[in-house]
């Protein structure tokens, strides 16, 4: 068992560093900034795309190569991204005269089969002016003195390319019951010509890569295996179910859509797991003529307790205790007198 641990981790570590990205991170005003990624294992890769991220996590596709169709600049970007190096294990691009709207982190994207999408980043800051101001001034006569000064450009709106994010349908959240299977659906609004479907785990810092559906069949990464399967299988209607959620499933979950020449396309749904435990009764007799009645459950949200039959209960209470995992105990306690006690017993209603 250790020595599969220690595989794992190996394994685990030698995917992250695969790739090597280098460039700008700071560039004056209209200048260039270039960004150049390596992969150390061409092998099993199909598709390298560059993407931008912003700071209002927004992303934008800016170049995909591959083999079939070589090297691609996707409107609206050319003229603007050029491609300095286009190859499956190194790739390079300029963005020419940068400006505030080009301040953003810098994606390279490997899609590599079966594992999934391989990607480091780097980001850019764009700093300068965009102009200036001359100011003269003499004393009528022949003396002059001139001085300039530079104009900061404030940071403008951008304006958010729209579409790639309303081309996949995913239910925004998922509710799933601890223990239970959950089915994470993902759909692809408009024909693509679609290549491969991944789907991630998003986590903090990197996005980790579950499973894979292609042409050449589905692939599940191995920490996945027997948790995560395929519900249907397509590169337009793509869906998994979880076996058996527990609180480590909880998280939001990437599909990808890996198209040409747009690249990846990608809907998100999180996963939220709900857990209940109880209800249990709790019967104390007070006195001679009342009878304490308890009833309590715990869960994530907090679970309503109620009585089922209110009209023979006195002095009902409600307590909450929020406890450090998160799920909340709901107590109810009331008084009932004694010689009402019903034949059978009193039932509970947890809803």
């Amino acid at each position: 068992m250790n020595t599969f641990l220690i595989l794992l981790c190996l394994l685990s570590e030698a995917v992250s560093v695969n790739v090597v990205a280098r460039g700008d991170t700071t560039v004056n005003f209209n200048g260039d900034a270039s960004y150049t990624c390596t992969h150390a294992d061409p092998t099993g890769v199909l598709q390298v795309t560059w993407q931008r991220l912003f700071k209002d996590d927004s992303v934008e596709n800016l170049a995909t190569y591959s083999k079939r169709f070589g090297a691609q600049i996707i409107d609206p970007h050319r003229g603007k991204v050029v491609f300095t190096e286009a190859s499956l294990d190194s790739t390079s691009i300029t963005v020419k005269n940068v400006t505030w709207a080009d301040e953003a982190c810098y994606i390279c994207s490997f899609n590599v089969y079966p594992s999934g999408s391989r990607r480091k980043q780097k980001c850019l800051t764009v700093q300068g002016s965009g102009g200036y101001v001359d100011c003269i001034v003499n004393n009528g006569m022949r003396t002059q003195r001139h001085e300039r000064v530079l104009l900061p450009v404030l940071p403008g709106e951008r304006e958010v390319e729209e579409g790639f994010s309303q081309l996949v349908r995913t239910q925004q959240v998922v509710t799933g019951t601890l223990g239970e299977d959950a089915i994470l659906n993902c759909e692809l609004m408009t024909p693509k010509d679609v290549w491969e479907v991944t789907w991630q785990k998003v986590t903090p810092g990197a996005n980790e890569n579950v499973a894979t559906y292609s042409k050449r069949g589905p692939d599940v990464n191995l920490p996945f295996k027997g948790k995560v399967e395929f519900e249907d299988e397509g590169l337009q209607n793509c869906s998994i179910i979880i076996r058996g959620v527990s609180r480590g499933d909880e998280s939001c979950y990437k599909c990808l859509f890996n198209t040409f020449p747009d690249g990846p396309i990608s809907g998100t749904t999180c996963l939220q797991v709900n857990e209940l435990y109880g209800p249990s009764l709790l019967i104390t007799q007070t006195n001679n003529s009342h009878i304490t009645l308890s009833c309590s459950a715990t869960g994530r949200p907090a679970p309503i307790v109620t009585w089922e039959d209110t009209e023979i209960l006195e002095h009902s209470t409600m307590a909450n205790v929020t406890h450090l995992n998160g799920t909340v105990s709901v107590t109810i306690t009331s008084m009932l007198a004694a010689f009402i006690l019903p034949d059978k017993d009193t039932r509970v209603s947890e809803q």
